[in-house]
């Protein structure tokens, strides 16, 4: 019997040095790493984690661990390498969004209240524990986006009537004996348009992101006027009507030649500059935006033939 009772101790001792200290079989375990798809405004998520041998909570390196304040059950703000047992509440928040980490006991809540960035977002919350770090992936789908809550014009609209020149090139080969006569459409494909440039940096990249509808300066009828036009997307070209594409001049190759058919079209300018104002709805957030404003119009060519001959 007595080598039954050895057996039976080795069993024990074997078992007993594959747990960690740490560890109660009274508490559930998670995955090491967990992810987890949440919706942009008011998405949430909850877990139950075990709290024996939970040393800190942290976001990762990627996340935006600038902008959170940790705070303890009484509603203090605490240092951000507090122990976990201190922490109650971490809130991460700027102007563009707002993430939060609650703990109460061993319930985890994370909840986005707001996310307006256009694309999905992600978060890594580190629970680091005595035996092991866990990773909760949180990937937050887009939300309510910032809205353009008012425009201000700081400068008087400038004109330029020469302010740039394009140059087309078409080439052309004259074979014939002949001269050869055809239609050249100046206006073809050069269309009048207006930039907005945003005066950002990257972390206000998603200002490009938001169509606008907002006042920009439009040539009509021989002159500049401010008129509202939709779809303005800060940072890119918009577009709109300029002079009739079916106008057509007669151009005449010379016989047995080779060359380019050049247009050059002048285009007048008006400038103004102004800041745009955004606005978070959901956490009343207004984020101002400077910006330089050009409109371009082609208001005149002139054709040439040049051969290479």
């Amino acid at each position: 019997m007595r080598h039954l009772y050895y057996i039976a101790m080795l069993i024990v001792a074997v078992l007993l040095s594959g747990c960690n200290g740490d560890i109660f079989l009274d508490e559930p375990d998670i995955p090491i790493s967990t992810e987890v798809t949440i919706e942009g405004n008011g998405g949430t998520a909850e877990f139950t984690i075990p709290t024996k041998g939970l040393q800190n909570i942290s976001l990762n390196y990627f996340s935006s661990r600038q902008d959170c304040t940790y705070y303890n059950s009484k509603g203090d703000i605490i240092d951000s390498s507090s122990p976990a047992s201190e922490v109650s509440l971490i809130v991460c928040e700027n102007s563009l969004r707002r993430f939060e980490i609650r703990k109460d006991g061993s319930r985890l809540v994370l909840e986005s209240i707001s996310n307006t960035s256009h694309y999905e977002s992600h978060e890594e919350v580190v629970l680091e524990y005595s035996y092991g770090n866990r990773f909760i992936n949180v990937v937050i789908l887009p939300g309510e986006p910032m809205k353009l809550e008012s425009v201000h014009y700081n400068s008087e609209l400038r004109v330029t009537d020469d302010a740039m020149t394009k140059v087309f090139r078409m080439g052309f080969e004259n074979t014939s004996t002949s001269d050869l006569t055809y239609l050249e459409y100046p206006y073809l494909n050069r269309y009048p348009y207006v930039l907005v440039e945003p005066m950002i940096n990257t972390t206000d990249a998603w200002v490009k992101d938001i169509p606008v509808s907002m006042d920009v300066p439009i040539y009509k009828n021989g002159e500049w006027v401010m008129v509202q036009q939709s779809g303005i997307r800060p940072g890119f070209e918009y577009i709109y009507p300029g002079p009739d594409y079916l106008t057509s001049v007669e151009v005449t190759v010379p016989a047995q030649s080779n060359g380019y058919v050049i247009t050059e079209m002048k285009y007048a300018c008006a400038d103004v500059s102004g800041t745009m104002y955004f606005l978070n709805e959901t956490l009343g957030h207004r984020v101002p935006i400077n910006f330089n404003m050009s409109s371009y119009y082609p208001v005149s060519y002139e054709i040439r033939i040049e051969t290479t001959d």
